[in-house]
């Protein structure tokens, strides 16, 4: 099942489960839409999101994550002049992006809505600094965050499946990766740092007369 929240801060579905976005007023002052650094070394997410779940059973078993669709995929804008603040397309994804589990991993309802749920977030357009808590996005990209709260059961194997799953969508949520380029290191710097150290340390050349 999957909702999009558009405006709203809080969510519910038909079976009871509702998911509120805590730090919902921080993402909707963003206008049109919040940027996000994303280059070749790892950047954090700011702000996190931050979510209270309600209507969970509380002695079933839930994994909670993200995923960042990319927008632009799926608008397939006419021109160059693409507003990413327009109307939010209600069709679901046929392409999925990055998804970021959350740590505490398979937790009881009861576990997951007595406390908010905060993701740390980390980004970067690098494959090869990827982790599990790292998303690999493309930079120059517009995205958006999708909460999936997935019901997970042993089978009769006592294998760990997915029997449900539920999806909510924000609008305030998306967000456009900027390409964030790391400096390089100044040769002239490195220079002074060496010959500052030597001088502390005493050691240095001696000229005969």
């Amino acid at each position: 099942m999957w909702f999009n929240g558009r405006q709203s801060r809080y969510l519910e579905t038909e079976s009871g489960i509702a998911v509120m976005l805590e730090n919902y007023d921080i993402y909707n002052n963003y206008k049109p839409i919040r940027q996000q650094l994303c280059g070749n070394r790892v950047s954090a997410m700011d702000p996190s999101p931050v979510f209270k779940i309600f209507g969970l059973n509380n002695d079933e078993h839930y994994q909670l994550s993200l995923r960042f669709d990319n927008v632009l995929d799926f608008y397939k804008p006419p021109n160059s002049n693409f507003d990413p603040s327009r109307e939010f397309n209600d069709r679901l994804f046929k392409e999925r992006n990055s998804i970021i589990y959350h740590p505490k991993g398979i937790r009881t309802g009861r576990e997951w809505a007595k406390s908010k749920v905060r993701f740390h977030i980390r980004v970067t357009s690098n494959p090869r600094i990827l982790d599990s808590l790292t998303s690999l996005l493309n930079a120059k990209t517009v995205y958006c965050t999708t909460l999936l709260i997935n019901q997970m059961r042993k089978d009769n194997f006592g294998v760990i499946q997915n029997v449900f799953s539920t999806e909510f969508c924000f609008q305030c949520l998306q967000f456009q990766t900027q390409f964030e380029k790391v400096p390089s290191l100044v040769l002239d710097e490195i220079t002074l740092e060496s010959d500052s150290g030597d001088n502390e340390s005493g050691e240095g050349t001696s000229s005969s007369g």
